[in-house]
C-alpha cells in the first residue's frame, strides 16, 4: 500500500481519470513513468476466450464492430486462441462439487497465464431465474447457496493460480431482453434472501478481485449507478475490499456511477475521463473517490498484471483429462428403465444424429471457447466398445439440423433392427440481439423429430442431450433412458461415452428444476418483461421452493440425479438438539454404497422454518457434501450450519431468525427426504419488537416485556384487577381484530383515551429500549 500512496501523490488529476476506464477493450492503462505496467482480462466462464491481438487493438473502428459484433462466428472464433472447454456454469453445477470447479478454475489460470491475462472475467452466478434466460447455461443454479459454493470454488481456483476473478453480473442480471436498459423490480426479501444471498456467499468466502456490475436497473436504478448495491450492500455490508467494475458500455452516466462507487469503467471512454476530471474540480465528485478507485486498480494491476512476466507452459493433454473428468461428474441420468449400462452382450448399437459426430458442447457470446481437442462421441463410443460390437450411424438430420424424410426414414429403420438406439438430440442458443432470451424450452425440431420417430420404433432408446437450459421432454414416456449432458465442454464426447458402457458412474444432480411445461414455471407469467419492467412477482418462491410451496409436481426435481448403483442413509445425529445463537450445528449421518459398482452420492441438507413470522418456503438448500463410495463403503457424512443459515430477511430490519423448532432434512434431492431431525433453536437476532398505538394484541402479548408493561398499565388504570391477568386472557385478547388503542377505546368508553394510548406506547418502547 505504502507504493500505491507514493504513486497517488505524484499522479496529476487527468491521470487518475485516465486510470479509471481501459487503455484499450481488453487492457488497463499503463503508467510508465511511474513503474504501473497493464493488466490484460479476458472472457470467459467455461475456459479463457482471447482473439488474438485484442488486448492491444483499440478497436474503435464503427464498420468493424459493428460487422463483428459476434462471437460466434466462423470467423470470430478463427480468431479466437485455442484452449481448453470446461463445462458450462449451468453444466459445473450439476457436479455439486466445489472442489472440482477449484480445478478447473485453477487449469484455466494457466491458460490465463500463458496468454499473458491478469483478470478472468468471471464466474457469471446471477440465478437461473427462468429456463428460456439466453445466458442461463453461465449461471450455476435456481439455489443461491449452491450457485455461491460453485462460484466461491472457481474463485478460489482461479485466484490461487495468480490470476483475478471478477464475478458477475450484479445483480438480477436474469434475462436478456432489452438487457442495457430493464428494470429488475424485486421486492426486498427476495433481493436479499435469493438475488444476492449467492453474490453475498462467494464474497465472504473467497474474496474475489472484483465485481462486475450489471447493464440492467434493479428498482430503478442502473446497476452501475446504484450507491445502495455498490457501497451499502458490498462494501458496507460485506466487507468487500476489491475492484468494482462496470460490464463493457454498461455505465450511462458516469459521474454517478462513481459517486455511486464504482470504480473502473470499461471499455475506453473518454467522455467518463471528462466527467470525472470536471466532477472532481467542481467538487460533485470527492477526490477521495477518485483516489480509492485508483487505489483499487493500481492494487489489483500491481499484483497480477503479468507484463515482463515470464509465460508458463500448460500441459495441454492434463488439461483435457480435466475437461473429461468434469463433464463426467456433470452428466446427469435423468431417466433409466435397465437400459444402461450397455453390457459386453450388445452387439448392435445404432448412433443417431448429427451431434454424434458434430456436438454442441459450448455457450455463445463472450463465453464462446475455440475449444482446442473437442472428443466426438462417437469416435469415444467406438473406441470404447467391446469386441464384436458393431456401431452405425446415421446423421437423422442435415447438418444445419433441419428435417429430412429420408433421413429420418433411415434413421428409424437403424434403430429398429439395432439392440439400442443412443439419440443425440439438442437445443442451441439464439443469434445474440437485443432480446437474446430463448423462445422455446423445445429441443432444435429436427432433433426432436429423430428422437420421436427412433421411439416408435426402437423400446431401448437412449436419448444423449446437449442443452445449456432445461428443455421439454414431450417423449420422455417413451424412451428406456435420458442422459443429460449440457454444455459441458470438449470432454463431454469420452464422458458419454464412458458412462454408455459403464466405465462411469454417473453422478451428476440438477441444480434446477425441469417443469414439465413452461406453465409450470415460477416466473411464467412475468418473463421476460412488461414494457421496460422486468417483475420478480414469485418474490423468494424461485426455483423449488415455488413447486414444493404449490404443490406442482416438476418433471424431475432440484437435486435429482440416478446412478448406477444404490445409496442408503441411516444414523442421523445433531451436535446438539438445543442451538443458542451464534453457534453452530452438525447434522452427521451415515452414507451406504449398496450396490455393486462404485459411486458418488450427492447428499443434501434442507432446513425447515416452523416458526417464523413471515412466510417461508417448505425447505432450503443449506449444505451439502459429494462423498465417493466403495460397493459396500459406508462414511460419515458432517453436515455444519451456522447461525447465518436460519436467518430470513425481514425488510423491516434486516437479517432475523425467529426462536423456535427447525427441522433438518437429509436425503438425495428436495422432494425425497430420507433422515429428518428437529432443533430447537434460541435466537439472539430476532426481529425487535416496536410498540405502535395500533399494534394488534397477537405481537404484543408474546413479547414478555411488552406483555408485563401493558397489563401493569390496565392494573394502574383501574382497567384490570391482577387476579385476572393470565394465559387465558392473553387467548382472548388474542382474538380481538382492532389495534390496541382502537380496541381499548371502544372497550372502556372514555376511560381509555389517546393521550394514555400514547403514553403507554411510550412505556412500553421505553422498556424494550432498556433491555437492547
Amino acid at each position: 500500500m505504502h507504493q500505491i500512496e507514493e504513486i497517488l501523490q505524484k499522479m496529476t488529476l487527468a491521470e487518475k481519470a485516465r486510470l479509471c476506464t481501459g487503455a484499450t477493450h481488453w487492457k488497463t492503462v499503463a503508467m510508465p513513468q511511474y513503474g504501473v505496467p497493464s493488466l490484460v482480462m479476458a472472457d470467459g466462464t467455461s475456459g479463457l476466450r482471447l482473439q488474438q491481438g485484442s488486448e492491444d487493438k483499440e478497436e474503435n473502428d464503427l464498420y468493424e464492430n459493428v460487422m463483428f459484433f459476434s462471437f460466434d462466428s466462423e470467423e470470430a472464433l478463427a480468431r479466437t486462441i485455442p484452449s481448453t472447454c470446461y463445462p458450462a456454469g449451468s453444466a459445473l453445477a450439476c457436479s455439486w462439487n466445489p472442489e472440482l470447479a477449484r480445478e478447473v478454475g485453477a487449469a484455466i489460470a494457466e491458460e490465463c497465464k500463458a496468454q499473458g491475462v491478469g483478470m478472468l472475467l468471471g464466474p457469471g452466478m446471477n440465478l437461473r431465474r427462468h429456463p428460456l434466460a439466453g445466458r442461463g447455461f453461465e449461471y450455476y443454479s435456481e439455489d443461491p447457496a449452491l450457485s455461491g459454493e460453485m462460484a466461491a470454488g472457481m474463485v478460489e481456483g482461479i485466484q490461487s493460480g495468480g490470476v483475478a476473478a471478477c464475478i458477475k453480473h450484479f445483480a438480477c442480471n436474469n434475462a436478456d431482453y432489452k438487457r442495457t436498459w430493464i428494470d429488475s423490480v424485486v421486492e426486498p426479501r427476495a433481493l436479499h434472501e435469493i438475488y444476492l444471498a449467492g453474490f453475498e456467499r462467494a464474497v465472504r468466502k473467497a474474496r474475489p478481485c472484483a465485481v462486475m456490475g450489471a447493464y440492467n436497473k434493479v428498482n430503478g436504478v442502473q446497476a452501475c449507478e446504484s450507491e445502495e448495491l455498490l457501497t451499502h450492500i458490498l462494501r458496507e455490508q460485506w466487507g468487500f475490499d476489491g475492484l468494482v467494475m462496470s460490464d463493457w458500455v454498461a455505465v450511462k452516466n458516469s459521474k454517478e456511477a462513481f459517486r455511486a462507487g464504482l470504480n473502473f469503467q470499461m471499455p475506453p471512454s473518454k467522455s467518463c475521463v471528462d466527467v470525472l476530471v470536471a466532477g472532481v474540480e467542481d467538487g460533485s465528485i470527492p477526490a477521495e473517490r477518485l483516489d480509492e478507485s485508483c487505489r483499487q486498480i493500481l492494487k489489483l494491476v500491481l499484483h497480477y498484471s503479468k507484463e515482463g512476466k515470464e509465460r508458463p507452459q500448460v500441459d495441454w493433454q492434463a488439461h483435457h483429462q480435466l475437461a473429461r473428468k468434469a463433464a463426467a461428474q456433470c452428466a446427469v441420468l435423468l431417466k433409466n428403465d435397465g437400459v444402461l449400462p450397455l453390457g459386453p452382450g450388445v452387439k448392435k448399437v445404432a448412433v443417431l444424429g448429427n451431434l454424434a459426430k458434430k456436438p454442441q458442447f459450448n455457450g455463445t457470446g463472450c463465453a464462446a471457447i475455440n475449444a482446442r481437442c473437442p472428443d466426438i462421441p462417437f469416435d469415444e463410443l467406438a473406441a470404447l466398445a467391446a469386441p464384436g460390437c458393431q456401431l452405425q450411424f446415421v446423421p437423422g438430420y442435415t447438418a444445419d439440423y433441419r428435417t429430412d424424410p429420408a433421413l429420418l426414414a433411415e434413421a428409424a429403420k437403424v434403430a429398429a433392427e439395432a439392440e439400442v438406439a443412443l439419440v443425440f438430440a439438442g437445443a442451441f442458443l439464439p443469434p445474440e440481439d437485443d432480446d437474446f432470451n430463448r423462445k422455446t424450452m423445445a429441443l432444435e425440431p429436427a432433433t426432436e423429430a429423430l428422437v420421436e420417430a427412433v421411439a416408435a420404433v426402437q423400446p431401448n432408446t437412449v436419448v444423449l442431450l446437449y442443452n445449456g437450459e432445461s428443455v421439454a421432454m414431450p417423449w420422455i414416456d417413451r424412451v428406456a433412458g435420458v442422459l443429460d449432458l449440457w454444455f459441458s465442454g470438449e470432454g463431454s464426447g469420452r464422458a458419454a461415452a464412458e458412462i454408455v458402457w459403464g466405465l462411469q458412474n454417473p453422478s451428476g444432480r440438477l441444480p434446477v428444476t425441469l417443469p414439465k411445461r413452461l406453465e409450470d414455471t415460477p416466473a411464467y407469467l412475468n418473463f421476460p418483461g412488461a414494457g421496460d419492467s422486468h417483475f420478480y412477482c414469485e418474490g423468494i418462491y424461485a426455483g423449488y421452493r415455488y413447486y414444493d410451496k404449490k404443490r406442482v409436481e416438476p418433471l424431475y426435481p432440484f437435486g435429482y440425479g440416478l446412478s448406477y448403483t444404490d445409496f442408503a442413509y441411516s444414523e442421523p445425529r445433531l451436535s446438539t438438539r438445543e442451538l443458542a445463537l451464534p453457534g453452530r450445528v452438525c447434522f452427521s449421518c451415515q452414507v451406504e454404497n449398496t450396490g455393486s459398482m462404485a459411486g458418488a452420492e450427492v447428499v443434501q441438507l434442507y432446513l425447515r422454518d416452523r416458526c417464523s413470522k413471515l412466510p417461508r418456503p417448505e425447505r432450503e438448500l443449506k449444505a451439502f457434501c459429494r462423498v465417493e463410495l466403495a460397493p459396500g463403503e459406508k462414511k460419515r457424512v458432517e453436515l455444519w450450519l451456522d447461525s447465518r443459515d436460519f436467518c430470513y430477511y425481514d425488510p423491516a430490519c434486516g437479517w432475523v431468525a425467529d426462536s423456535g423448532e427447525y427441522l433438518l432434512q437429509v436425503g438425495p434431492h428436495s422432494r425425497d427426504i430420507r433422515l429428518e431431525e428437529r432443533l430447537q433453536l434460541v435466537s439472539d437476532r430476532a426481529a425487535p419488537f416496536a410498540m405502535t398505538t395500533d399494534t394488534h394484541y397477537t405481537d404484543l402479548l408474546e413479547n414478555p416485556t411488552a406483555r408485563r408493561v401493558f397489563y401493569d398499565y390496565l392494573v394502574e388504570k383501574g382497567l384490570l384487577l391482577p387476579e385476572q391477568i393470565g394465559p387465558a386472557l392473553d387467548e382472548h385478547f388474542k382474538v380481538i381484530f382492532w389495534g390496541m388503542a382502537q380496541h381499548l377505546d371502544g372497550a372502556t368508553g372514555d376511560r381509555f383515551t389517546p393521550a394514555m394510548a400514547e403514553e403507554l406506547t411510550e412505556k412500553i418502547n421505553a422498556a424494550l429500549a432498556a433491555e437492547r
